[in-house]
């Protein structure tokens, strides 16, 4: 088979392939184009949130500190597990921002990521008041650009027991 009889079949294939690789991701990059799930929730975070409260979240954070104009912090969970020696810690640090008066809420990604056996959830539910605010439709991208995982982030205002 030479060149010139083999072209048509090779062009043809091409052509069936970019067509069918656009129609999966084409309705994706025309939701991004319209809508911006993940800095809408940041600024829908922003505007249930007093200013200068302190949002527990994971790798959204930088969503809600550029978007939301919120500080944050990290969870004590590793990716897959919850680092207990930092638990002290983090209580800590969450009883001297909250005896300061200083509003603290927590995502629904922060109350569960690195969560897989339910201990920090259950060390929060036995130390602070958790009480629910809301959720927004937001993204995740963990997926890669070219899959759309979206869904409803909750928030959630942590409050002392003690005080």
């Amino acid at each position: 088979m030479t060149f010139l009889t083999c072209w048509p079949f090779g062009l043809f294939t091409f052509c069936l392939i970019a067509v069918l690789i656009f129609r999966q991701v084409y309705p994706i990059f025309k939701l991004r184009h319209e809508k911006a799930l993940l800095p809408d929730y940041a600024r829908w975070i922003s505007s249930v949130t007093e200013s200068n409260a302190t949002i527990i979240s994971t790798d959204d954070r930088i969503f809600i500190e550029h978007y939301g104009k919120r500080k944050t912090a990290h969870n004590p969970c590793g990716l897959y597990y919850v680092n207990k020696g930092s638990l002290p810690g983090f209580k800590e640090w969450l009883d001297e921002k909250l005896k300061k008066g200083t509003p603290v809420y927590i995502t629904g990604s922060g109350l569960a990521t690195g969560d897989k056996t339910k201990e920090f959830r259950m060390f929060m539910l036995e130390n602070y008041q958790i009480i629910y605010i809301g959720k927004h439709l937001s993204e995740d991208w963990h997926q890669g650009s070219t899959r759309l995982n979206a869904g409803q982030e909750h928030l959630y205002q942590i409050k002392s027991k003690d005080f």
